[in-house]
């Protein structure tokens, strides 16, 4: 039995591949620890804790925007590259209202080691963030840039 796939089905699946491929470009999949030691004004200094994750990322260069995917309350803004070196601004908003400002930097190996220092309130009371990322490259994924992301 013979089976035939309409020539519009076959076009269109095509025009799927052609856009995927240009959607997407060689990444590193990285392991990423990050270490937060949070301190609320008037309260007992609060455990520090690590969470550890794989993350695609480009592969030449930092990008906080994909590294900060999964909190949809914060905005990462000002990126600047220098080098090796990305700095930022991020913007958190509800339960936990923070800001502040982040710097990472990959080595020639593809490794990447930062921090970032944050401020805000949550029930009225001030609220310091500060914590270390260190980056471990495992292994190579399909990035998708931020921009084409749907």
């Amino acid at each position: 039995m013979k089976i035939r796939i309409p020539r519009r089905w076959a076009g269109l699946c095509l025009l799927f591949a052609i856009a995927s491929a240009w959607a997407t470009e060689p990444g590193s999949m990285m392991k990423m620890s990050t270490t937060v030691h949070m301190q609320m004004a008037g309260l007992p200094a609060m455990p520090t804790t690590t969470h550890t994750s794989e993350v695609c990322s480009p592969a030449k260069l930092p990008d906080p925007e994909q590294w900060m995917q999964h909190r949809k309350d914060c905005a990462v803004s000002n990126v600047r590259h220098s080098g090796g070196t990305v700095s930022y601004h991020m913007q958190c908003s509800g339960a936990m209202s923070m800001s502040g400002d982040g710097k990472f930097h990959m080595s020639a190996n593809g490794d990447v080691h930062g921090s970032f220092h944050m401020v805000g309130l949550e029930r009225g009371h001030s609220i310091t963030l500060d914590s270390q990322i260190e980056g471990e490259r495992v292994g190579a994924c399909d990035y998708t840039p931020p921009a084409m992301r749907g």
